[in-house]
């Protein structure tokens, strides 16, 4: 064990004597080789232990522990996140709320999306890509408008004839 785990033990259960026999053995082997944590027990017997040691036993009320006990017993558990347990939940809200909320939620994410800059392509660079197809088809469109006979397309290269 490490001394920052020593020195925890000392503050938790040292000092009070809840340590097991076999536990307690190992922190004493430990104080017996650290200075440093016989020093830290020392501290906390001197500033926690001693302070108390002269004053007077209080006598608990009967029953004091069996009252917090149901007091404790009594409170409300709270329950452990359930994701299904909250989408259920919500449809037993009224229709009309559940319907408010879809309806905003799809508003709000159409608003995102309408917003992004790479959603729709602007005015300008639509015109651009209406103008280079149309600058395509008629460069491959024979002059008579009809699309049917690929030998009226003469491009002249070989490439071109392979993949036409």
């Amino acid at each position: 064990m490490n001394c920052e785990n020593i020195k925890n033990i000392i503050i938790t259960d040292l000092i009070d004597g809840e340590l097991s026999q076999p536990q307690e053995a190992v922190v004493k082997q430990h104080l017996e080789n650290c200075a440093a944590c016989r020093q830290y027990l020392n501290d906390v017997k001197k500033s926690i232990v001693e302070p108390f040691q002269n004053v007077p036993s209080q006598k608990l009320p009967e029953g004091l522990w069996l009252n917090i006990k149901t007091a404790i017993e009594s409170q409300p558990k709270e329950p452990v996140f359930n994701p299904l347990g909250v989408f259920t939940r919500l449809l037993r809200l009224p229709r009309s709320i559940f319907t408010l909320s879809t309806s905003l939620a799809i508003l709000l994410i159409g608003l995102v999306l309408i917003k992004s800059p790479n959603f729709f392509i602007n005015l300008e660079n639509r015109q651009l890509a209406k103008e280079y197809l149309e600058e395509q088809i008629d460069f491959l469109t024979p002059e008579n408008g009809s699309t049917k006979n690929n030998d009226a397309i003469n491009l002249h290269t070989d490439i071109e004839k392979f993949l036409l």
